[in-house]
């Protein structure tokens, strides 16, 4: 008997749910914990749009991440197993019929359809159902916390009506709503955010994700993949590291604390936030976000530790710019909800093939599909980002950034 963490957009060792319940139940039960990650070759192929799913950029941060993630482990006398195939098959193979397979809840289609598969292999092997279980991490709000327990049915439209849903965090009274309100011009209150947002979880010491000498010993524990074990369909071309933006829980966290502590961002950031050619005019903490190398909760702390050192005071400069790094982090949230709620814009387009939500996508770019002289249109426009030719300065910005 075993508990697998089966981990996936959440690389790091701090505030992992994940970890946490896997260190707890190996506790409880008196058996070895083995953390899993598993290179899925769906998400290296192309898409529809011939375009690659995970580009060479994003696959060399994802392996970095992935090979900083097995170091931390051994450093706490732990591993991680690293495999390359369908976690379907690689999966229920380390289950016996009483292990526990534990893995971070996610939001849309892709991600729920290889559950399903995961779900449905145990269930041949006769693995108990019961013996899956989610554990949520990936926002700064728990959604138990903000009455999403039973789903995301209820997650609004806008964000400026997510923010009024939350009650405490809106800072004016129901009364004085104004529906009028732009989205843009919602920032939640510091003093009453803080209530909603559960603190880190405690640090992991050494020997809480026990693990036995002979899984510590096992064939496949020390495989430790390069570039060319990654399942890409065909050849792509190994990126040129850049020190500057390297994968990995230890990268994410200096570039927090160099962010908040070692700079002038706090001047900076959201005046000049359009001019983004600086290294510190945006916080650039998306990429360490998006692989879960750092925990929203750690961000919302440091930013609430940098509002302390000054004084809390709302005309100073550096916290007032701290805090709108805080709503961008409730934006983040809100759209994963939404996400939730409405699964892929795929899903979405087909569900409303016929209705609105799919003529507006028409009348703004063409359909992608079976209208040729719209989808040349449609591929130029995309282009035109790509190449950062379009005239929006700000979406040029991001490009070249």
């Amino acid at each position: 008997m075993v508990i697998c963490a089966w981990l996936r957009n959440d690389l790091r060792v701090h505030d992992n749910v994940v970890l946490h319940e896997a260190a707890r139940l190996a506790a409880q039960r008196k058996v070895p914990v083995v953390p899993v990650y598993v290179f899925d070759p769906r998400y290296f192929q192309r898409t529809r749009y011939k375009t690659l799913r995970t580009g060479s950029l994003r696959a060399l941060f994802l392996l970095q991440s992935v090979l900083a993630l097995k170091r931390r482990l051994r450093r706490r006398g732990s591993d991680l197993l690293i495999k390359v195939g369908k976690p379907e098959k690689v999966l229920p193979p380390l289950l016996s019929s009483n292990s526990v397979l534990l893995t971070q809840q996610e939001v849309t289609s892709p991600e729920l359809t290889i559950d399903s598969w995961v779900r449905l292999a145990m269930e041949e092997r006769r693995i108990p159902q019961s013996q899956w279980r989610y554990c949520w991490g990936s926002t700064l709000f728990h959604k138990d916390d903000i009455g999403l327990q039973q789903g995301f049915d209820d997650v609004p439209e806008f964000f400026s009506k997510f923010l009024h849903g939350l009650q405490k965090v809106w800072p004016r009274n129901s009364e004085d709503w104004d529906e009028t309100t732009r989205d843009g011009n919602v920032c939640p209150e510091l003093s009453t955010i803080s209530s909603l947002v559960r603190p880190p979880l405690p640090k992991l010491e050494t020997g809480d994700l026990r693990m036995t000498l002979t899984l510590l010993s096992s064939e496949g524990m020390d495989f430790e993949p390069s570039w060319k074990d990654l399942p890409f369909p065909e050849k792509v071309v190994e990126p040129v590291v850049d020190d500057a933006l390297m994968g990995g829980e230890e990268e994410g966290l200096k570039r927090l604390s160099d962010y908040l502590w070692k700079t002038d961002f706090a001047s900076t950031y959201y005046p000049e936030r359009q001019l983004i050619f600086g290294d510190y005019q945006a916080s650039r903490l998306g990429p360490w976000l998006s692989l879960g190398n750092l925990s929203p909760r750690k961000v919302f702390q440091e930013c609430l530790r940098f509002c302390e050192h000054h004084g809390n005071d709302d005309a100073d400069p550096r916290t007032k710019h701290a805090r709108r790094l805080i709503t961008e982090l409730t934006w983040r949230d809100f759209f994963r909800f939404y996400a939730g709620k409405h699964g892929t814009l795929e899903r979405w387009s087909v569900a409303a093939w016929g209705g609105s939500v799919h003529q507006r996508w028409q009348r703004s770019w063409g359909s992608p599909v079976g209208d040729h002289s719209r989808k040349a249109n449609w591929l130029a426009l995309i282009d035109g980002w790509r190449s950062s030719r379009r005239n929006l300065a700000l979406m040029n910005g991001y490009v070249i950034s």
